[in-house]
């Protein structure tokens, strides 16, 4: 999958590797919730949003916290091997 991902001083487009795509669905964005407040129960910290497409409940996740600057920082950086 390959995503865009938003950094200090510009976007960065970044490729994940996932084990399998079930679907892909375009969400407007007014049709998407907040997420839940679940008491600290769950950890909601990666998603934004809530939405609902063709009777099915969606998971956004924040692609930007999850792939956060810091990572972006480490995968743009060059790779250093110690001798």
């Amino acid at each position: 999958i390959v995503i865009r991902v938003a950094g200090g001083r510009a976007d960065k487009t970044v490729g994940i590797v996932v084990d399998a795509v079930s679907e892909v669905y375009n969400v407007a964005t007014g049709s998407s919730k907040p997420p839940p407040d679940l008491g600290g129960s769950v950890d909601t910290a990666f998603v934004k949003a809530l939405a609902t497409v063709d009777e099915k409940m969606i998971i956004l996740l924040d692609v930007d916290k999850i792939a956060g600057s810091a990572t972006v920082a480490e995968l743009a950086a060059p790779s250093v091997v110690a001798a």
